[in-house]
């Protein structure tokens, strides 16, 4: 589950973001106010939350979100916890192997449905597969055969190459079918831009010139900023701290669908694994717009990176804290 929105996306011009010192008139309750080209903040009181996504929003009653179902292998405290079969043992139990099934997601952690039976996932080299589920965890199928992820060099061939993307290669990046070099920035990040043709890479191949996309920030300014290629520190950082996870032995206690979603790595993988695999995350998807944020954009519109920040140094805060006493004992 991508477990968060989009806050604004490239566009011809953006919105000016800025706390109202008190200088526009905004109706009770209201949290923020489009006026011309500038939108004005005013964060809600701590038991409310501010429903954004309109000109004018408001500031409404906090509302417990109802928590996803978990899949089988997950833990639960209750049948109704579960999206498929029952909670026994703190656990949701899934189909066994040979088990009849009609979806992947019915099954216990390694296995996949296949023609209607739970089957063993297949190990790397395998064959044939359909798709990524029909392999474990560390693996993906590639052209019918399960090959392991960010296990290819420079050069290899591939089927699936998207927006210069593949999880099949090292460097996270392709090109016309085609495992290449990561590309880099150009230019220091980050980079204010005006259209997409600012944002070039390092790299040309063959005359053609790789852009990434120039994406409205939440700033005072309304400034844009290029978001990152996958050789950028940032993205680099996400693409390795995710080649970790899908390689560890925990992946594996994850429902094959439920590979790459947050919520299962969250409940198996040790906390500051996952703390630091969701912040290259944000950092790799949200670069532009948590850029130049004022107090009232971290409140109501980046809260999410923020919150998480403040979450990771406190924690190692405190563990720094525990290191002295102990040193001193």
């Amino acid at each position: 589950m991508d477990i968060f929105l989009k806050l604004s996306v490239a566009t011809s011009s953006c919105y000016k973001m800025q706390c109202n010192s008190g200088s526009q008139f905004m109706p009770p309750s209201a949290c923020t106010l489009l006026v011309n080209d500038t939108m004005y903040l005013n964060p809600c009181d701590p038991d409310y939350s501010c429903q954004i996504g309109f000109e004018t929003s408001y500031c409404i009653p906090n509302v417990e979100m109802p928590t996803a179902l978990s899949y089988p292998g997950e833990p639960c405290k209750k049948t109704l916890d579960c999206k498929y079969g029952k909670c026994k043992y703190g656990y949701c139990q899934g189909k066994e192997e040979k088990k009849s099934c009609s979806l992947d997601g019915e099954c216990s952690p390694g296995l996949y449905c296949k023609t209607g039976i739970c089957t063993q996932l297949l190990s790397v080299g395998e064959s044939p597969c359909i798709t990524d589920f029909d392999c474990v965890n560390s693996a993906g199928c590639l052209s019918g055969t399960c090959v392991s992820y960010f296990s290819l060099e420079n050069g290899a061939t591939i089927s699936q190459c998207s927006g210069q993307f593949s999880y099949f290669c090292q460097s996270g990046t392709c090109w016309q079918n085609q495992c290449i070099e990561p590309l880099i920035s150009s230019n220091s990040i980050p980079t204010p831009c005006d259209d997409y043709t600012t944002c070039t890479s390092n790299i040309t191949s063959n005359g053609m010139i790789f852009y990434s996309d120039c994406v409205c920030g939440n700033n005072q300014y309304g400034t844009k900023y290029c978001s990152l290629f996958a050789g950028d520190d940032y993205y680099f950082l996400f693409l390795s701290s995710m080649g970790n996870w899908l390689s560890s032995e925990v992946s594996g206690l994850c429902n094959t669908v439920r590979r790459f979603d947050s919520d299962c790595i969250k409940q198996f993988w040790d906390k500051p694994n996952y703390q630091e695999l969701m912040l290259y995350y944000i950092k790799t998807n949200y670069y532009p717009q948590i850029q130049a944020n004022d107090d009232c954009v971290k409140d109501i519109y980046t809260s999410f990176y923020w919150d998480l920040i403040e979450e990771i140094t406190f924690a190692r805060m405190a563990t720094l804290g525990i290191a002295i006493v102990l040193a001193f004992a």
